[in-house]
């Protein structure tokens, strides 16, 4: 450890417009209401991103003095940022935007880990992690409500408050219900901190608990028990320092632990007493049932992911390509059972080896080794409560990391990134002049790209169903639609905008060829797929089109429903360039 964890620093103004600003980003953007087509997440990673620059802006302003500590984790971040610069430069992307919008995330992470241990030496470590935990409490209890509200129906009167889920599995306004158990489970570290702080009464801190073990049980995931194993391991390991603070820390996580089995146990029984049982199956009934255990693919794709990193070890097979990688080497049978391919392997160290290469790989498990190492150090020799709260929040969503793709939303990233950041480590001393001057100017031409990219993300909600003529939009609307899509597939929505696009056009364009190249590197799914078979096929590249007909229908269970309707659809012009489409598609089992 390189710094003390107490304190209450220098706290100004600038500090806690910075601390109030980082607050709200945990916790806004959690509770936004609306995720829908074309991108579910973009208005809460939009919003994290933004009040990070205003908390970043607050930050840059009260730099002071010759030199400037900047943590070791963010400088691993850059490595990690500088490294996908390489890889773009050596391994042509399918698009430019992807690598970039990655650059621009690590270096935004990075810089919120700087911001973290700022707010540790400006506000004190205390002070900041208990206005934090607060706030992360906040959010957590009220998405707790709205998952319970979800699960029995919403009401007319909170129609537009509360959003409805699309599937029996309560999601809160996270929008994925194990996004939703992960968040709830960092509200329920936050309140054992803040309980061990003696910042809650038992009263309010247990009606608290219950409600957040109640919204993870709605949730049904089975990650939230993997969560209230790490919560307790945690405060288990916790070192003794100060006994009756960490008796509170084990008292606390214990009673979550045995409530949230408890909840998982009772739920269903007293479900199937009301008659609604078959609206829910409990994480641990999930855990054995024989058709949810059928059906886990999680173990073939890390299987897949491994055998692309093993085809292309140095630079990987392309930063967010790895659906079509995936595509090409050709699926699993149990991942083939949707329309599209899985865009991660759902393990984040298995994602960055396949999609980034050893290098990657090297830099992340490095940078993350060298912090947890730290971490757990500082659990097991301190006993701080802070230690654990920060070491609670890091390991739930290290966990979600080896099951899911949480970090590749911005703003659980931000969160991760900003209270990894409230831990002493290492740091390296750099002359406060030229950091200012990057700060300034990273945090400028960041909120320049927030208003482009909101602006142009307006336009792109507006036309993407016209243009691929799924209304009853008269011809001229489509038209224009297209060509307004045509225009954001040249900018920073590329990578979103063009599989549109790619819908919305004959495959007997000139450009298809090209394009569809490009989205089923991206976006693979069986309408592009077909897509693309047809427009090479009308190209005149008849075996290409064979090859790749084939190839989807012995992967995609709806590549023959998808070639069908689009052989059907083109024009009778092309009716002999598709012929040998047809016949595979009629020779195929069906």
């Amino acid at each position: 450890m390189s710094a003390p964890l107490s304190g209450t620093g220098r706290a100004g103004a600038a500090s806690r417009v910075a601390l109030l600003a980082a607050g709200a980003m945990i916790t806004l953007p959690f509770l936004l209401p609306e995720h829908r087509l074309p991108v579910r997440s973009f208005y809460d990673e939009w919003l994290a991103i933004a009040l990070g620059c205003v908390a970043l802006a607050a930050g840059a302003a009260d730099m002071r003095g010759r030199a400037t500590r900047v943590p070791e984790l963010a400088l691993w971040l850059a490595a990690f940022a500088a490294w996908l610069c390489v890889q773009a430069a050596l391994r042509s992307p399918a698009y430019w935007q992807l690598p970039a919008a990655a650059v621009v995330f690590l270096l935004f992470a990075g810089a919120l880990v700087s911001l973290g241990a700022w707010l540790r030496d400006t506000a004190g470590a205390e002070g900041t992690a208990d206005v934090l935990a607060a706030f992360v409490l906040a959010g957590a209890s009220l998405n707790a409500l709205i998952g319970i509200v979800q699960f029995y129906g919403v009401p007319a009167a909170l129609d537009g408050i509360v959003a409805t889920p699309s599937g029996p599995r309560s999601v809160g306004h996270v929008a994925q219900a194990n996004v939703f158990a992960m968040y709830l489970a960092l509200g329920e570290a936050s309140l054992v901190y803040l309980f061990a702080r003696r910042r809650l009464h038992a009263a309010a801190a247990a009606l608290l608990g219950m409600l957040l073990v109640m919204g993870s049980a709605y949730a049904q995931s089975r990650s939230g028990l993997l969560f209230s194993i790490w919560l307790l391991a945690a405060a288990w390991i916790t070192g003794r320092r100060d006994e009756s603070t960490a008796h509170r820390v084990r008292r606390a996580t214990l009673f979550l632990a045995v409530a949230t089995l408890g909840a998982m146990l009772a739920l269903p029984v007293v479900h199937e007493a009301l008659g609604i049982s078959g609206r829910y199956m409990s994480a641990l009934g999930r855990l054995v049932a024989p058709a949810v255990l059928a059906s886990e693919s999680r173990p073939a794709a890390w299987a897949l992911a491994l055998g692309l990193f093993a085809g292309s070890p140095w630079l990987g097979v392309g930063w967010g390509e790895f659906a079509g990688a995936a595509f090409e080497r050709g699926l699993p049978r149990v991942m083939a059972t949707y329309e599209a391919i899985w865009s991660s392997p759902h393990n984040a160290i298995l994602h960055v080896l396949a999609e980034g290469g050893i290098v990657a790989g090297a830099i992340a498990l490095a940078g993350a080794g060298r912090w947890w190492w730290g971490a757990l150090r500082g659990l097991r020799g301190t006993g701080v409560p802070v230690v654990w709260w920060v070491a609670a929040v890091a390991g739930v969503v290290g966990i979600h990391a080896m099951l899911e793709y949480p970090l590749w939303y911005a703003h659980v990233l931000a969160l991760t990134a900003l209270v990894a950041g409230l831990l002493p480590t290492a740091t390296a001393t750099l002359p406060t002049r030229p950091v200012r001057a990057a700060a300034v100017a990273g945090i400028t031409t960041l909120a320049a790209l927030l208003a482009v990219t909101l602006s142009d993300y307006l336009r792109f909600e507006q036309v993407f169903r016209i243009a691929k003529g799924d209304t009853l939009a008269p011809p001229g609307e489509v038209v224009a639609a297209a060509d307004s899509l045509a225009r954001l597939s040249r900018g920073s929505l590329a990578p979103y905008a063009e599989p549109w696009l790619h819908r919305a056009r004959a495959p007997g364009e000139p450009d298809m060829p090209a394009m569809g190249t490009r989205v089923l590197r991206r976006a693979p799914d069986a309408e592009a797929v077909a897509r693309h078979a047809a427009a090479l096929a009308i190209a005149g590249e008849r075996d290409a089109a064979t090859r790749l007909t084939d190839h989807a229908l012995a992967t995609l269970p709806r590549a023959r429903a998808s070639l069908e309707r689009i052989v059907a659809e083109t024009p009778p012009a092309t009716t002999e360039a598709l012929a040998p489409l047809r016949e595979r598609v009629r020779a195929a089992p069906p």
